[in-house]
């Protein structure tokens, strides 16, 4: 026969109440409605610095399919040591506008077929200025 686990009160009674981390909030007079809370305002960005956009940066634009099992890919590379930083961001924005997977690998990003045109179109938009290199 199975045992009878015993019950926990949980009806919140005083012993609850006593222990809320947010009455001292109450007790200020500050609001802990989350939707009335201000928003942080955002840290400037540095000089010469604008989260990864391009500024007529000449980027690369390549179409590969050796080595790749016979998939068409587009290549993305020549960016800045300051753009690199920024690499996972614009490449998952990138896949999301085209609906296509891809990966950043080192310095390079890789789109999934050939989508050469948008990419340059997108790229264009953020402010780089891409070239068609290879064949």
């Amino acid at each position: 026969m199975a045992k009878k686990k015993e019950r926990i009160d949980t009806s919140g009674g005083e012993a609850l109440e006593a222990d809320n981390p947010f009455d001292a909030l109450r007790l200020e007079g500050r609001s802990i409605d989350r939707r009335a809370a201000p928003l942080p305002a955002k840290a400037p960005a540095a000089e010469g610095e604008k989260n990864g956009e391009g500024r007529g940066e000449r980027i690369e634009i390549r179409r590969l399919k050796s080595g790749k099992g016979g998939k068409t890919v587009t290549e993305i590379r020549g960016f800045s040591p300051a753009a690199r930083r920024h690499l996972p961001e614009l490449a998952k924005a990138l896949k999301t506008r085209l609906g296509v997977g891809g990966a950043v690998k080192g310095d390079i990003i890789e789109i999934q077929g050939d989508n050469r045109e948008a990419v340059a179109s997108f790229l264009c938009g953020r402010g780089y200025r891409p070239v068609f290199a290879g064949g």
